[in-house]
């Protein structure tokens, strides 16, 4: 969050920079989702699988 911010910061000119994401930024995004989508199925799958056998 800091760096966002600091983009819109005016310089000693009194500029503001425009930040423009990049398809990197884009891509380690997408993939730390996709990471915790997955992480999220794992722990699910195990859950359920504690669940019926505790049933049983």
């Amino acid at each position: 969050m800091g760096l966002v911010i600091g983009g819109f910061i005016p310089d000693p000119f009194d500029r503001v920079t425009e930040y423009v994401i990049t398809n990197t930024e884009i891509s380690v995004t997408l993939g730390v989702y996709a990471i915790e989508m997955l992480l999220i199925t794992i722990l699910y799958k195990v859950a359920i699988s504690v669940r019926e056998q505790r049933d049983k």
